[in-house]
């Protein structure tokens, strides 16, 4: 009963229009008295999966619909599914003239992943033309070392190296 509250509370003050149920549950609850849950929502997205398992939702950019908005400290993803946003912790900084290309939500067992797809502008740096001799290093195979530069030195493997030796031959 607590979801039925929730749901006229939300037709009242936030929706433009009222929440619609899927045409199959808006028969039952006719018929049988059916009470709808969150999942008979029209417009609530599905986790397709390709293989089982695999739970993901993905939609692509179209007229700014992927936004990252921040409030008070907390960051929110909006998608066209959730234009009010979902409250998520990001873990790396998005570019500033980045531009948000593709969402994917992923759930994996009761948390969910964003995946962002996005497109930034990338500075490839000046290569330096007046090089010296001493300025270049030639790199060499070698079978106990793996690899000998032209100063004589070489990669200070570990143990492990030793052990696979005579599988590497």
């Amino acid at each position: 009963m607590r979801f039925q509250a929730a749901i006229q509370k939300y037709n009242e003050e936030y929706a433009k229009k009222p929440m619609q149920y899927k045409k199959s549950v808006r028969k039952k609850m006719k018929t049988m008295g059916y009470i709808p849950t969150f999942r008979d929502i029209k417009g609530v997205p599905k986790f397709h999966s390709k293989k089982q398992g695999k739970l993901s939702y993905t939609t692509n950019q179209t007229n700014g619909n992927i936004k990252i908005r921040q409030e008070n400290g907390e960051c929110f993803l909006c998608i066209p599914k959730f234009k009010e946003g979902i409250s998520m912790i990001l873990h790396r900084d998005v570019p500033a003239d980045g531009v948000i290309k593709k969402a994917t939500v992923k759930r994996e067992g009761t948390r969910y992943m964003v995946s962002l797809s996005i497109d930034y502008p990338f500075k490839v740096p000046q290569l330096q033309e007046d090089l010296s001799p001493d300025d270049v290093i030639g790199l060499d195979y070698s079978q106990e070392q793996l690899y000998v530069d032209s100063n004589g030195h070489i990669a200070g493997y570990t143990r492990y190296h030793k052990i696979i030796e005579n599988r590497q031959r």
